[in-house]
């Protein structure tokens, strides 16, 4: 449809709270999501054999839209973007904003925003007990402004052990300029796991 809103949300053992396809505007505030105790916090087959539940999950054109005062949890991804075959495109997801939101136990990236393009905004999120921060890659057009979240605890368990995390993945082709300013990160090695800070991807 045209336009995505929802506000006061609450969603257990759901797949996705919103999922928008070529929306022109869209808000989701003071919502929560949880996955339930199917997703076993940071387990492999979250990602590779179970669907893939997220709280926010764009697919198609996003031109305007905002995320604020959410809890996402026990999920794939907090908030994820549909970027296959589109990516080249810097007009496909622009103008979004997410913010001041919770984003925890999460088998993969808090923040999946592969291939979106100008002006987007995460700031002011507490992410933690997830795999990877944030992920950029690439990112397409720009710019983007990621300032003012604390980030915690980025691991994976899997069937061999603890897995290393990311605080922000990027690289891929990526040809646009990411701002990236006054983060915190607590994330001390985890069963000899360590955290990166900043993961480039190649082509």
């Amino acid at each position: 449809g045209d336009a995505n809103i929802v506000e006061d949300g609450d969603a257990y053992a759901c797949h996705h709270l919103v999922r928008t396809r070529s929306a022109s505007r869209g808000l989701v505030r003071n919502s929560q999501c949880d996955g339930g105790p199917g997703y076993t916090a940071y387990m492999r087959q979250t990602y590779n054999g179970w669907p893939h539940g997220r709280g926010i999950f764009f697919e198609g054109t996003t031109v305007s839209f905002e995320a604020y005062g959410n809890n996402f949890t026990r999920l794939t991804e907090g908030i994820s973007g549909y970027t296959s075959g589109q990516s080249s495109n810097p007009l496909i997801n622009r103008n979004v904003d997410i913010h001041d939101n919770e984003l925890s136990w999460l088998s993969d990236d808090a923040g999946e925003i592969d291939g979106f393009g100008g002006n987007f905004g995460f700031f002011n999120n507490y992410v933690h007990d997830v795999f990877d921060g944030l992920s950029l890659a690439p990112l397409r057009g720009g710019p983007a402004y990621v300032f003012k979240n604390r980030f915690a605890h980025l691991h994976r368990m899997q069937p061999m052990g603890w897995s290393e995390g990311t605080v922000i993945k990027t690289g891929a082709n990526s040809d646009g300029l990411c701002y990236f300013f006054h983060n915190s990160v607590w994330s001390p090695p985890k069963n000899g796991a360590t955290t990166n800070g900043i993961s480039v991807w190649a082509s």
